[in-house]
């Protein structure tokens, strides 16, 4: 079982920026001890050896892929209980789904949030902790309900980068649009509003199709926004259709 209190991340990336910026974020944010791995085939002898709290577990990877490294972690009794976050660039409703199914205790979406990283983490181990005990979701009820009340902000704000982006040419406005729009999609399911990810899902379509792609967004693309961004508000405020992510 883990640890009520995070002290020891795991972090296996291929890509030595994005290790240097976790190591950097989890150690100035949370103060936490924190290991990386470059390779799905060092993982396990390293998790053996470091012993962590929690894994941070790349989904694209050379060679030995998460999901596989996944596999072999649980297959080893020294690290099978250790909770495993996967990072995926691509964290869409049905791959999240299954990246769960295969043993994952959560999932972020690339980029993430720096000045939440070390939280959320905090309460994805909390969560496994209490997840033995099947009558105790509190860690887990108060992580979805944080999240479902920060959501209409969230769509506010998007709303807003639309608006910026559509009144002219705004580098930093599309960008940031783009960010937001893309985290949603990857992490709305996960936290129990499939359908707001499916939306958020189309929106980002339409954002990479033309404005984020640096082309002219099609006029159906650009007519298909705003009518997004309001089922995007309506399924923010209809409230979680699940109260757990496993």
């Amino acid at each position: 079982m883990s640890p009520e209190k995070l002290q020891r991340v795991l972090v296996i990336d291929d890509d030595p920026d994005i290790l240097a910026v976790i190591r950097i974020t989890l150690r100035a944010r949370g103060g936490f001890e924190v290991e990386v791995c470059q390779s799905g085939r060092e993982a396990p002898g390293v998790a053996r050896r470091f012993v962590p709290d929690v894994i941070l577990l790349d989904v694209m990877m050379p060679g030995i892929d998460g999901p596989t490294t996944l596999e072999a972690l649980k297959d080893d009794p020294q690290t099978a209980a250790t909770p495993v976050v996967f990072m995926t660039a691509k964290a869409m409703p049905h791959e999240t789904a299954r990246y769960l199914d295969l043993g994952a205790a959560a999932v972020i979406a690339k980029p993430f949030d720096q000045r939440t990283l070390a939280d959320e983490l905090e309460q994805i181990v909390r969560r496994s902790s209490s997840s033995a005990l099947e009558d105790d979701d509190s860690g887990q009820a108060e992580l979805l309900d944080a999240y479902a009340e920060a959501l209409p902000a969230k769509v506010r704000e998007i709303r807003e980068l639309w608006a910026r982006v559509e009144s002219g040419p705004d580098a930093e406005a599309t960008r940031s649009l783009y960010l937001r729009v893309h985290n949603l999609a990857g992490t709305a399911a996960t936290y129990g509003h499939p359908t707001l990810g499916d939306v958020a899902k189309q929106l980002e379509e339409v954002i990479d199709e033309g404005t984020a792609g640096g082309a002219k967004a099609t006029p159906g693309g650009r007519q298909a926004a705003p009518g997004l961004i309001d089922a995007l508000d309506s399924a923010a405020h209809s409230g979680r259709t699940t109260c757990r992510t496993d």
